[in-house]
């Protein structure tokens, strides 16, 4: 259940984890966001849950590199500041809310790239938008990568966004801020918990396109608040 679901489908999500909690001993959630968000409808008790973060391999992050040879493949020329989102194209994933900043993006900095990795059922939507918007030469999609690949791509960003209005806690983030990638994402879910609004990055008020695309701008603006 979530803010930007058919409160129908909202109230059966609801009804059956508030069922399901009576019968359970322990509930783990991805982020705090996740415990009070289930406390507020009624679901289970404070002492039921535990937050348990997404875990993964944190070294090959933390002093990586960037990737030439994976720059000059994807036809990204040097000296061009990298934007990038790593989510499937798929419905509440942001992609949408990408799409109203990149203009802004694009505009105080002509040279931005935003690099696409990922793929889905939006693939064709977005690029449509991408030709409409006359910024096909600032978009490239690396289409869908494996796992292990990811990091390659984002040693490429300058900036790594994820403005999805669902998540539990985005794995994106949390691997770009262990490769010390500033971010830019909403104020919902676990967002909050991988971004210091400020330090690491900026959290935005969801809606709010135009504080998205400050913000990159910003930290495209003045590297040295990179990291």
């Amino acid at each position: 259940f979530h803010p930007y679901e058919s409160w129908w489908r909202n109230r059966l999500y609801i009804i059956a984890e508030r069922w399901a909690a009576r019968f359970s001993r322990r509930v783990f959630v991805v982020a705090d966001a996740m415990s009070r968000q289930a406390l507020a409808a009624g679901i289970g008790t404070e002492d039921l849950y535990r937050t348990v973060y997404s875990g993964f391999d944190m070294e090959p992050l933390l002093n990586l590199k960037r990737d030439d040879a994976l720059a000059s493949e994807l036809g990204i020329p040097d000296g061009c500041p990298v934007v990038g989102k790593v989510a499937r194209l798929f419905e509440l994933k942001g992609y949408r809310n990408l799409m109203k900043a990149a203009p802004i993006i694009a505009e105080a900095v002509p040279r931005v790239r935003f690099l696409i990795v990922g793929d889905g059922v939006l693939t064709d939507e977005i690029k449509r938008q991408v030709h409409d918007l006359g910024l096909t030469e600032n978009f490239i999609f690396a289409g869908l990568v494996k796992p292990s690949e990811v990091m390659r791509y984002i040693s490429l960003m300058d900036v790594v966004v994820h403005l999805s209005l669902r998540e539990g806690l985005p794995r994106s983030l949390s691997q770009a801020a262990a490769a010390a990638k500033p971010c830019v994402g909403l104020d919902l879910d676990g967002t909050p918990e991988v971004i210091i609004d400020g330090q690491t990055g900026y959290v935005c008020t969801p809606g709010d396109h135009s504080a998205v695309a400050t913000a990159v701008v910003s930290l495209l603006q003045n590297p040295e608040r990179n990291g």
